[in-house]
């Protein structure tokens, strides 16, 4: 059986968006679990597992690395890290603040403005900010704002930033999963 690797094409609606991880790796996730086994010194550690007929081969594992490497890579997409992805950034918050902003701005104030979001998401990945907005402007976060008006530039930060923990988080699956062990009795 012939089993698709990791995708990396990247969605053309959003090009800046990680990818997501393939059907079959999403499946494998589900069998990692962490548990306390014996080691040959009779000591009990936590490690992680997966049964042994889920355990990877060569070249899965080396479609995982890929994919890891990857997510460096969109992890350091920050204003701070390159001129264009601050560029991205602005541009994402200029648009956010003109459909949203209500009155006409004058050029000082929404420069001002412009810099306000700038200091509070400078080390934000710019797609980050980018999904944030998106789920701003499709109303997906708690019920207490008024989805009317632009958020706040710490509001926006604590979106962007847990948009960029998930794709920490995935990272860590996935390191956790290369790690994984075959589980014992099984």
């Amino acid at each position: 059986m012939v089993v698709a690797l990791i995708d990396l094409t990247q969605d053309p609606q959003r090009p800046m968006k990680p990818p997501s991880l393939p059907r079959w790796l999403e499946e494998l996730l589900t069998f990692l679990k962490k548990t306390s086994q014996r080691d040959q010194a009779g000591r009990y550690r936590e490690i992680f597992v997966l049964p042994s007929r889920r355990t990877l081969n060569q070249s899965q594992r080396r479609e995982i690395e890929s994919h890891l490497e990857l997510l460096v890579g969109f992890d350091d997409m920050t204003p701070d890290h390159n001129q264009r992805f601050s560029a991205v950034t602005l541009t994402a918050v200029s648009k956010m603040i003109m459909a949203l902003g209500g009155k006409k701005l004058s050029d000082l104030t929404g420069e001002a403005k412009g810099e306000a979001y700038m200091a509070a998401l400078n080390d934000v990945p710019c797609w980050a900010v980018e999904e944030a907005l998106r789920k701003w402007y499709r109303g997906e976060f708690d019920k207490e704002y008024d989805y009317s008006f632009p958020p706040a530039p710490a509001i926006l930060r604590k979106h962007a930033r847990d948009e960029q923990y998930m794709l920490r988080y995935r990272g860590q699956r996935l390191r956790n999963l290369l790690q994984a062990e075959e589980e014992n009795g099984i």
